[in-house]
């Protein structure tokens, strides 16, 4: 289902489901952060669905928690919305310190460059040619930029989190650019709104 126009990088609250049609293949993200062939297939054959739950604590900081459940396991995790550095151990990922926080296409910094730079903001699809864009970006909403490193074998990833249109449908869509040494790849998933 289309994902009505109320709910925004900056009020998200939701059930989300992955589209693994038209979400692009994980496989070398996955490589990148150092899962191995036999979990990364596992992983490609579930379907994610998530449970986001956004909240304000005293000081005024959003918090997302996101509840995410792949073949009846949940694993839970927040992102304060502030840029202070959080370590967790994160599953098959090992210990992730990782950074979240709101920021407009045209102010975000990214630590990449070039295709994959202009892919997390927007401009191309993982292929680094065909056009896409934000839908924040043309309404001046901010998106959500994560930024994260695997504390172990010191593997980085940026994400950009926001909703773009496919096909005349509203969807929510996270792209990845994973980095380790001189390997890069980039991924961008899709998300259905259930409920």
């Amino acid at each position: 289902m289309a994902i009505p126009s109320h709910i925004t990088a900056e009020n998200f609250s939701g059930r989300f489901i992955l589209n693994k049609t038209l979400s692009d293949n994980p496989d070398a993200v996955l490589a990148i952060q150092g899962i191995g062939y036999l979990m990364r297939k596992t992983m490609a054959m579930a379907t994610p669905q998530m449970d986001v739950h956004q909240s304000t604590d005293d000081s005024g900081t959003v918090h997302l928690t996101l509840a995410v459940t792949v073949g009846g396991k949940e694993a839970n995790n927040e992102l304060s919305m502030d840029w202070n550095p959080v370590t967790k151990e994160d599953g098959p990922f090992g210990a992730v310190e990782r950074r979240s926080r709101y920021c407009a296409i045209s102010e975000i910094d990214l630590a990449c460059s070039g295709a994959n730079a202009s892919f997390l903001k927007g401009q191309t699809l993982a292929d680094g040619h065909t056009p896409s864009a934000w839908l924040e970006e043309a309404a001046g909403q901010r998106n959500i930029q994560l930024y994260g490193k695997g504390v172990k074998d010191g593997w980085t990833y940026e994400q950009v989190w926001g909703f773009e249109e496919i096909g005349g449908k509203r969807y929510h869509t996270r792209r990845i650019v994973a980095v380790h040494g001189n390997k890069d790849a980039r991924a961008r998933y899709v998300y259905e709104f259930v409920n």
